[in-house]
């Protein structure tokens, strides 16, 4: 019996590590993907209000304000990866983005092509 008296503590040092390891890449992930999701609602909801405006709200007017929009959040986009097409009767807007998070051990890239499409009623 005395040979097992320290077995157990390198399974608590173990899954202190992993949970400790999982407690900093939450830390890490969740900001980043809560910033990309609250884009892409504020996409779509611009989308969706372009094409009830009509004509009164242009193509320029939507590209600028997902831009301004991005930039506000601190999700990395530029004005060439922003494209907003117009028809008669629907706005499709198509945003290609790339996001990095820094797990000082890996650097993760998420890459979001997304289409946010809207018709008018």
């Amino acid at each position: 019996m005395r040979n097992q008296s320290g077995n157990g503590r390198v399974g608590v040092i173990i899954w202190l590590a992993i949970m400790a390891a999982s407690v900093f890449s939450a830390v890490r992930i969740i900001p980043v993907k809560i910033s990309v999701y609250e884009f892409h609602d504020f996409c779509e909801q611009r989308t969706r209000f372009a094409a009830t405006r009509g004509g009164r709200f242009s193509a320029d007017a939507l590209a600028k304000e997902i831009y301004d929009k991005s930039i506000e959040i601190g999700i990395p986009v530029s004005k060439k990866q922003i494209k907003v097409d117009r028809t008669k009767n629907a706005v499709v807007l198509k945003v290609k983005h790339k996001v990095e998070v820094d797990l000082a051990v890996y650097q993760w890239v998420w890459a979001y092509d997304e289409t946010f499409q809207s018709f008018r009623m």
